[in-house]
């Protein structure tokens, strides 16, 4: 942090040094440090994603969700052909207690990306959570074809089969389980 604070002090106008020092910050735990860096990057470069989305990202590990939301948010509206962002919107937004406002950054997501498992397993639990069952169904069937190893969309999946009356899905995702579980 000291070399950047010391580039800050030749350059003060530079995005990349209140970056870097505000992820050395992070790494200190000196958070409040590393959000004043950050958003003074976001000030000087408002066309810039990389700020937005490294306050969400801290923003959301400290649990702060819907605070997080709002970074990702802006993220998306400058840049939304992002898969990932869109999913960390998603995530941000089902976290902070939103599963419908989930819905469309998820779906976008999906649809920059048909291989990503993880969104598709967040967007169908936003589905469940929305009480959209077919439509969760689907998703969750998507991501454990698409990401056969990820068990949480297995687990949700046999669930949702249980609570539907399909015992014979249930059955095969249960075995699946079974044979991923050493």
């Amino acid at each position: 942090a000291v070399a950047y604070t010391g580039a800050l002090a030749l350059r003060p106008e530079s995005v990349a040094a209140h970056i870097r020092r505000g992820q050395a910050y992070r790494s200190q735990r000196r958070e409040d440090d590393a959000i004043r860096d950050w958003t003074e990057a976001s000030h000087l470069a408002p066309r810039s994603t990389q700020p937005l989305e490294l306050l969400g990202d801290l923003y959301s590990q400290r649990g702060e969700d819907a605070q997080a939301a709002t970074y990702f948010e802006k993220c998306v509206a400058l840049d939304a052909q992002d898969p990932t962002r869109l999913y960390k919107l998603g995530l941000a937004r089902y976290r902070a207690g939103s599963p419908s406002a989930a819905i469309d950054p998820l779906r976008r997501a999906v649809a920059l990306n048909d291989n990503f498992g993880e969104a598709y397993y967040l967007l169908g639990l936003v589905l469940r959570d929305t009480q959209a069952t077919p439509q969760a169904a689907e998703a969750l069937e998507r991501a454990v074809r698409v990401a056969p190893s990820l068990t949480a969309a297995r687990e949700e999946l046999a669930d949702l089969y249980r609570a539907t009356g399909r015992p014979v899905q249930e059955l095969t995702q249960l075995q699946a389980l079974a044979s991923l579980d050493p």
